[in-house]
């Protein structure tokens, strides 16, 4: 189903963004995200990262009170309040300096009332997320077996923002 696609895309991303996880890249890969939606002053080196963290598809926080709350939306609609009520709950944890991320194919934007107000930015899959994967290649390198996978996701969204030449094609 599309949740649990989502929700895969989600484990993956979460899993090159943290830190600790066993892809041995330490912070670089996250830190290369960053730059790439040039977040500022985000203190990578107590960060760690969470997917599907109280209904957060992705969770960055780091020890200083800085989080970034992302919003995976590859095929979903909004439910009511989403943002902000992910928003309300990551300041009642105490983080004071949040970064709320939509995250969509092509970077559109969320609907009113999921974010009543909160200050959204826009990601998306086709410029953002496919250019960091870029990236993240030569910091893999050595892992035959993740920059393989990497290589493969980036083809994957590729299909699925139709920005691959079959896609091109096909659409003229």
């Amino acid at each position: 189903t599309n949740s649990d696609e989502v929700y895969l895309h989600s484990r993956f991303l979460a899993f090159l963004l943290n830190p600790q996880a066993s892809h041995g890249c330490g912070n670089a890969l996250l830190k290369t995200l960053l730059q790439v939606l040039r977040i500022e002053d985000f203190d990578v080196e107590t960060a760690s990262v969470q997917a599907e963290f109280k209904g957060i598809d992705i969770f960055v926080r780091n020890a200083k009170g800085q989080a970034i709350i992302i919003e995976n939306k590859i095929y979903h609609h909004d439910e009511d309040e989403q943002i902000y009520r992910y928003d309300q709950l990551i300041k009642r944890q105490g983080y004071t300096v949040i970064a709320n991320l939509y995250l969509t194919l092509d970077g559109s934007d969320p609907s009113e009332q999921s974010s009543k107000g909160v200050k959204v930015d826009l990601v998306s899959y086709e410029t953002d997320i496919i250019s960091w994967l870029e990236r993240c290649v030569p910091l893999v390198a050595r892992d035959a077996g993740l920059r393989e996978s990497i290589f493969q996701y980036i083809e994957l969204l590729k299909k699925l923002t139709s920005t691959d030449q079959g896609g091109i094609y096909m659409s003229e």
